[in-house]
């Protein structure tokens, strides 16, 4: 099981959780069911795509390290 679908599965857990337990805003609980869902997604894809969507990820951390290097 990928990293991302643990993630889902806790922001849903604690969504539901918050969400019975101390009677939270909509806001707070919609915010962890849409992260939720949202890593659930990410986690899901297949192999290849997931893979290209990684190294892009990593594209973009590398140019935001050079450019907080240079400051």
């Amino acid at each position: 099981m990928r990293t991302e679908t643990k993630i889902a599965l806790v922001c849903f857990a604690a969504g539901t959780l918050l969400k019975y337990l101390l009677l939270t805003t909509e806001f707070i609980s919609g915010l962890l069911f849409g992260l939720s869902l949202l890593f659930m997604i990410i986690g899901l894809l297949p192999e290849n795509t997931y893979s290209k969507l990684k190294k892009q990820q990593m594209k973009k951390l590398s140019f935001f390290k050079r450019l907080v290097r240079l400051n």
